[in-house]
C-alpha cells in the first residue's frame, strides 16, 4: 500500500522593513514555528535567547513587540525555502523544496549588506536550492552556527560568542 507523501507547506513572510541591513537566512520553520506562523517559534530554538543576549530583546515579549525590535535593530528575517514536503521538522526530512526569492529581496532592499545564514543546513540549502544567489549578489554571506535544538554541538554561550559578530556587521553597514 502506498505511503501519502506529506503535504506541501508554505514558508512563513520575510520579517523586513526599510531599515534592515542585515538578513539572517534559517532553512525552513519548524512544524511550532509554523503553528505559531512565528520565527524560532520553538522555546528550545536558540534564537530569541541569542538576541536577548546580543540586543536586550526580551524573549518572553509578544512575538509582534520582538519582531518590532528586531527591525529596530536593523535585522531581517527569512527563509531559503519557501514551500517544502516535510514529514516533523528535520531538515534531512524536507522534499520538494522551492526556493525563495531571496535575490528579488536583495535587489528591493538594497541597504543590506550582510547575509548571515543560521546554521549549515540553511547554508547548503542555498547553494543547492538558490545558487544564484552566491553567483549575482554582492552582499557578505557567513555561516554561524545553528540555533535549533537539534544542533547541541555548542552551547549556548558558544553560539552567543559567535553571533556577536552580528553587531559589527550592523556597525559596519551603518
Amino acid at each position: 500500500m502506498p505511503v501519502d507523501a506529506p503535504s506541501l507547506l508554505k514558508g512563513l513572510p520575510p520579517i523586513i522593513d526599510e531599515r534592515s541591513r542585515l538578513l539572517i537566512l534559517g532553512s525552513f520553520p519548524s512544524r511550532m514555528s509554523l503553528e505559531k506562523s512565528e520565527y524560532y517559534g520553538n522555546p528550545q530554538n536558540g534564537f530569541w535567547p541569542i538576541m536577548e543576549r546580543l540586543f536586550a530583546i526580551d524573549r518572553r515579549l509578544p512575538y509582534e513587540e520582538r519582531v518590532h525590535r528586531l527591525l529596530r535593530q536593523a535585522i531581517a528575517v527569512w527563509d531559503v525555502i519557501a514551500v517544502c514536503r516535510r514529514e516533523g521538522s528535520s531538515d534531512q526530512a524536507i522534499k520538494d523544496a522551492r526556493p525563495n526569492p531571496i535575490v528579488d529581496l536583495l535587489a528591493r532592499h538594497r541597504r543590506i549588506q550582510h547575509v548571515v545564514f543560521n546554521g549549515i543546513a540553511a547554508w547548503q540549502t542555498a547553494r543547492r536550492e538558490a545558487p544564484e544567489l552566491f553567483r549575482s549578489v554582492t552582499v557578505s554571506m557567513e555561516r554561524f552556527p545553528s540555533t535549533s535544538p537539534k544542533h547541541a554541538t555548542r552551547s549556548l554561550e558558544q553560539k552567543v560568542a559567535v553571533w556577536a559578530r552580528l553587531r559589527t556587521m550592523l556597525e559596519e553597514a551603518g
